[in-house]
């Protein structure tokens, strides 16, 4: 009888030391740190895009170029990819009308791989060439009347955002991030 209640009492102690290691994990494994609204991450363009290659919604890559910390716990790795969108696209046009390209940013990932919504933008406009174009015109027009339209084919830069430049982005709403993985 006296044994039977021996083996009773290691079970029990078996199952209570396995049950609070369990316990125990979990909670380790369950840190979870606040990332506010709000904080920002900077970001960079992976690949040089132009507005004569781009459509409006086209996706656009973009890295992660320091880690993101909250209370010295990394949340936001170093070099984590990041999404955007081309959000706007104007065309060179004649008479020396410049291009134009807008991004916004969308999101990136934290260390537990929730997907964390950003908000950012970025507008880069090429270099008009309209006074080039006037010119053209006039010194043509004053030549010879057929070259008056010579300006109609001078065309402005493209918008262009070069791989490597920084876009500045803010977290949309406070989130919480599972650290303890």
């Amino acid at each position: 009888m006296r044994m039977l209640q021996q083996k009773k009492v290691l079970w029990v102690v078996a199952f209570s030391l396995f049950f609070m290691a369990f316990f125990q994990s979990f909670s380790q494994a369950q840190q979870l740190v606040m990332l506010k609204s709000g904080t920002p991450v900077a970001l960079e363009v992976v690949d040089t895009i132009t507005s004569d290659k781009v459509a409006i919604g086209d996706i656009v890559k973009l890295r992660v170029i320091r880690s993101v910390k909250v209370d010295d716990v990394e949340v936001i790795k170093a070099g984590a990819e990041a999404r955007g969108k081309v959000s706007d696209v104007k065309k060179t046009g004649t008479w020396g009308k410049k291009g134009e390209l807008s991004i916004a940013v969308s999101s990136v990932r934290a260390v537990d791989d929730q997907e964390v919504f950003l908000l950012g933008s970025q507008t880069r406009e090429g270099e008009s060439k309209g006074g080039s174009a006037v010119g053209a015109s006039v010194v043509g027009g004053i030549l010879c009347l057929p070259f008056a339209a010579s300006g109609f084919f001078i065309k402005g830069d493209e918008g262009r955002i070069l791989a490597g430049y920084e876009v500045k982005a803010y977290t949309e709403q406070d989130i919480r991030i599972n650290v303890g993985l």
